[in-house]
């Protein structure tokens, strides 16, 4: 098996911190969360002091973060819960709660296209810690009972998940991204910093205006040439996740995999979709549609879109005949 390395589906514009005049910047990367974590303050009129504890602030959460939601981390929370065999009811931190509540309410909307319990199928496909051949068909069948977010039940007053069976197990890999962004943006602005980028891997949010007072230009990637830019979005206070299937794969007797998986049916996606991206008010709900949209598909995908405010979705498919894209129909409104 072969994977590819992990990079930003989204090339980012405008980053030129020339002429602050004065005014302070930051701009810091790290790795968290199996990506790269990116600060780009964006000459904020605070002191150099109070901007660097910001980012300070903002990256010892994302950290934290990873403490309570990765799956490579066996330490974490998440981890600690699916290794526990004999799980039935689990009391948990309220922030985690919260966000299985929230995982709850993407999974009601996508019609189970979006579902956290994928992590049997995660880790049998070789996309989890361990790495693993492509599982037959009776494998699959044999994991899919434990699949499945109606699985977990929430009893709020207690603040504690019950599990119908131990194997259930979580994966927030199609949140966590979206989330953690989402978290580092409410602190950066809580220090009155409103101008900047946050990006986890491609899942981003842009703050306010870009260092020359106007609109972040954010460029959405060909799928199939790292250097060609498909379409430049004008964005400001909105975030943006894309779901790809030629960054994070493998391949295995001259097959592609990638990693997206359908939770339904167990098996990886094989759509016509290369990149599914996604324009929201908060990155956590940017993350967990572009995932779900890649998994149910264009049209399905579309139209899940179109009924929901303030949301818009860009696709790239590959047909017959070549590349194509297509667009919610309020899309053109960010196109430059």
């Amino acid at each position: 098996m072969k994977r590819s390395s992990p990079l930003i589906t989204l090339l980012i514009f405008s980053l030129v911190f020339s002429g602050c005049s004065g005014r302070q910047s930051d701009r810091r990367a790290r790795f968290y969360m199996g990506t790269t974590m990116e600060f780009n303050i964006a000459c904020s009129d605070k002191s150099a002091s109070l901007v660097k504890e910001a980012a300070d602030m903002a990256e010892s959460r994302i950290s934290a973060l990873e403490g309570l939601l990765s799956i490579f981390d066996g330490s974490s929370v998440v981890s600690k819960i699916n290794s526990d065999n004999k799980k039935r009811v689990v009391k948990v931190p309220l922030e985690l709660f919260r966000l299985v509540e929230r995982a709850k309410e993407y999974h009601a909307l996508t019609e189970g296209a979006f579902d956290i319990t994928i992590e049997p199928l995660t880790e049998i496909w070789g996309f989890g810690p361990e790495k693993r051949t492509v599982p037959d068909t009776q494998a699959i069948s044999g994991i899919l009972p434990y699949v499945g977010l109606d699985k977990i039940r929430l009893d709020d007053k207690n603040k504690t998940l019950i599990f119908d069976d131990p194997r259930v197990r979580m994966d927030f890999g199609g949140l966590a991204k979206g989330y953690a962004v989402d978290e580092a943006v409410r602190i950066f602005k809580g220090y009155g910093i409103t101008g900047g980028l946050v990006n986890m891997g491609g899942d981003l949010y842009c703050m306010g205006a870009n260092p020359g007072g106007k609109d972040w230009s954010i460029g959405i990637r060909d799928p199939e040439n790292k250097k060609k830019v498909l379409a430049v979005l004008k964005i400001r206070e909105k975030a943006i996740a894309t779901s790809g299937s030629y960054e994070n794969f493998y391949i295995y007797n001259d097959k592609k995999y990638a990693h997206v998986i359908d939770p339904r049916s167990g098996h990886t996606v094989t759509n016509d979709i290369m990149s599914a991206t996604i324009i929201a008010d908060d990155c956590a709900t940017a993350d967990a549609l572009a995932t779900a949209v890649f998994v149910i598909g264009e049209k399905k995908g579309l139209a899940l879109i179109e009924r929901l405010s303030g949301i818009e979705c860009f696709i790239v498919t590959e047909k017959e005949g070549g590349k194509r894209c297509a667009m919610s129909s309020g899309m053109g409104n960010y196109l430059k």
